[in-house]
């Protein structure tokens, strides 16, 4: 697919580098150069302005804040540091849950039972039919292999592609997070939730 004539004509405005430009850099954008706009098939859950969405960037912008990130051009270097993301990701969900409760279960009621369902037994696909019983760092690298396997690629130089792989993943995380706490947290619960059962 060819990239758009209306995209190569764009002007980008930015500040200037404090060195002179490299003879090569990429830009960094929220438009597809080889789509027309049509956002049809993105996951219904991220819904521009939707709860789950504000809360995945609210935890980014904590982490890419705490982490020293200031652009599109800080990346990770290794699972690590993604392994780390998805393990504080799970940890700040289950806190969420008792500190905001309504929120979380205002997420739930635009998920539905039948998506929230599908997603615990991923989980239980992809973890163990306990996940609750898996320590972070365990439930955290089967979530970055189980994102490697579903996109099918390891780190790549292609940032936007990158940063796609690191949201998704942390999306996962909170989901784990909001639906299988770590057993030892304690919890608030909302009668007649879908989330207070495992």
């Amino acid at each position: 697919m060819d990239i758009y004539p209306e995209y190569m004509n764009t002007l980008f405005v930015t500040k200037p580098p404090n060195v002179a430009w490299p003879d090569r850099f990429f830009i960094i954008t929220a438009c597809n150069p080889r789509s027309s706009g049509d956002r049809s098939s993105d996951d219904k859950a991220h819904v521009n302005g939707s709860v789950e969405q504000n809360l995945v960037l609210r935890f980014l912008n904590q982490r890419c804040i705490r982490q020293g990130f200031e652009s599109e051009t800080d990346y990770f270097g290794s699972d690590l540091t993604l392994a780390q993301w998805a393990r504080d990701a799970r940890v700040w969900a289950a806190e969420l849950r008792g500190k905001e409760p309504e929120t979380c279960a205002a997420m739930f009621e635009a998920s539905g039972a039948e998506t929230i369902e599908a997603v615990r037994k991923l989980f239980r696909s992809e973890i163990g039919l306990t996940p609750s019983n898996t320590e972070h760092l365990d439930a955290a690298i089967a979530l970055i292999r189980w994102a490697k396997r579903r996109r099918g690629f390891e780190f790549s130089d292609y940032r936007a592609r990158l940063w796609d792989f690191v949201v998704e993943i942390v999306d996962a995380a909170l989901w784990l997070g909001w639906l299988f706490p770590r057993i030892h947290q304690k919890l608030q619960t909302v009668p007649g939730s879908a989330w207070n059962r495992e």
